[in-house]
């Protein structure tokens, strides 16, 4: 039988029995195994049975800006961060042990800064008995810049999908709800707990949600964007919402939701404002090539003088109708100005009443200017003023019976004007007033009785007086009537 000592003669490091030949060979054993071990990448380090460095690496010398020849004979905690030498110690006695340790920990490098490091240590046995210990080092400083690195991109991710006016939620192809996100609270249109884990179909109604699934699906397989507009009753209020669909994978979709409610509301005031300018600009037009024509034909002095009056009215009434269309474009432009400067109120408001006395005189009705004590002049501008008060004017007169008598109230109050145009027409609905002055609105009463009307009026007035610095005020009652004050300031002393 051979001897198990002594290795078997070829394929071996060892080529032949010859002592001196075996420890040659031991030795450029050694030799080639300090080569690898100066040549790895990672640190390593063998302690011997008082704790002190026995061999050192180049790379774990790197780590704290010494020569390996410095640290032979130290002992691993004099490299160590004072805070970690609890750690240190707890390993060290794992390893006496005979346990394999593997921990966290920080290296002082000689110019000042710590060095983090992941040391995996394993009992060194001489003769069976723990003499030491092997440890293998890597070195963390790029994987701990990256962690931060990823921790601040999260911070400023989750920041940035905070300040998202949207819903977003991401599904599974089947339409699973996996997570959703909110940065309100009121965009939610169901409780978040109540929505994870179940499925489109059992959340949406049937047409919202057979819409979401096939944008869902057509995402998941063109790899593209999808958007889609659905509407729903929330909380017994009619809401609108865009989404879009976004794939992240073959199976799984992101979904930015928003609620545009308040634009489709403005959007469909738009369409219909559009819509009734054009029936107001084509109506009195008809009208006036009529009255042209009538007058062109020649007819009595009185029936040429009715033509000529209405023919009056009519261009009166569409050269208002144009100044408000020029005005609500500027505004919308933001090109909208004003020439402020001391006057007295009386001189627009008197134009504003001679305007409309045509208006109303065709269905009868009386337009009176009461005028109370000495008026302070105030911060005007005469052609908005003149042209503001024409709108309100001319609202009394269309929302009134005929018949009916319009007042103009004007006096001092509050050290500045109070104009109180008054009538007696179908009033304003409670739920209506706080909407009055936004452009394209109009009274569900109005809509309803089909009264003429572009739903901008109004909002050209709120403009004009708060541009300068005054109020406006209405008070109302359906079937009883309307109040609108306007009230401007005195020039400053």
């Amino acid at each position: 039988m051979p001897d198990p000592a002594v290795p078997p003669a070829g394929g071996g490091l060892f080529r032949a029995p010859d002592g001196h030949e075996t420890v040659a060979q031991l030795r450029a054993e050694r030799d080639l195994a300090i080569q690898v071990m100066n040549a790895l990448g990672q640190g390593l380090t063998v302690t011997g049975p008082d704790n002190t460095f026995e061999y050192v690496n180049p790379a774990y010398a790197h780590m704290v800006g010494l020569h390996p020849d410095d640290l032979v004979g130290r002992q691993p905690r004099d490299v160590t961060v004072v805070d970690d030498h609890e750690t240190l110690s707890a390993s060290g006695r794992r390893r006496q042990r005979g346990e394999t340790t593997s921990y966290e920990t920080r290296l002082r490098h000689v110019d000042g800064h710590t060095v983090p490091v992941l040391v995996t240590g394993s009992p060194r046995y001489v003769d069976g008995a723990v003499a030491g210990a092997i440890a293998v080092i890597t070195d963390l400083t790029q994987l701990k810049g990256a962690e931060r690195a990823l921790r601040s991109s999260e911070l400023r991710l989750r920041a940035m999908l905070g300040a998202v006016p949207d819903l977003i939620v991401v599904n599974r192809r089947d339409g699973t709800y996996v997570d959703v996100r909110a940065s309100r609270d009121d965009l939610l249109v169901w409780p978040v707990d109540d929505v994870i884990g179940r499925r489109i179909a059992d959340v949406l109604p049937a047409d919202a949600a057979r819409e979401r699934m096939a944008m869902l699906e057509r995402a998941c397989e063109t790899g593209q964007m999808q958007e889609l507009q659905y509407e729903l009753d929330v909380d017994g209020a009619r809401r609108t919402f865009e989404a879009r669909v976004v794939p992240t994978s073959d199976d799984e979709v992101i979904t930015i939701i928003r609620d545009i409610s308040e634009r489709a509301r403005l959007e469909s005031m738009k369409s219909d404002f559009v819509n009734r300018a054009a029936h107001e600009l084509r109506t009195p037009l008809a009208t006036i090539v009529l009255m042209a024509d009538l007058i062109q034909e020649g007819g009595s002095p009185d029936e040429l003088a009715e033509y000529w009056r209405i023919l009056n009215a009519e261009v009166r009434r569409q050269r208002v109708l144009v100044e408000d269309l020029m005005t609500v474009g500027r505004l919308e432009s933001g090109h909208f100005e004003l020439v402020p400067e001391p006057l007295d109120v009386r001189l627009p408001l008197q134009d504003a009443v001679t305007s409309t006395r045509l208006m109303a005189a065709a269905r009868r009705q009386h337009v009176a200017l009461e005028v109370s004590g000495v008026l302070p002049h105030v911060v005007g501008d005469h052609r908005a003023l003149h042209q503001a008060f024409v709108n309100v004017i001319s609202n009394a007169v269309k929302y009134s019976p005929e018949d009916a008598t319009i007042h103009v109230r004007v006096g001092e109050r509050d050290g500045g004007v109070d104009v109180a145009i008054i009538d007696t027409g179908i009033g304003i609905p409670a739920a209506d007033l706080p909407h009055l002055f936004e452009r394209f609105f109009r009274a569900r009463n109005a809509i309803e009785l089909e009264v003429q009307g572009t739903g901008v009026g109004l909002h050209i007035v709120h403009a004009i007086v708060t541009a300068l610095g005054g109020t406006v005020q209405v008070t109302s009652a359906v079937g009883t009537g309307t109040t609108i004050r306007i009230w401007l300031q005195a020039p400053a002393a």
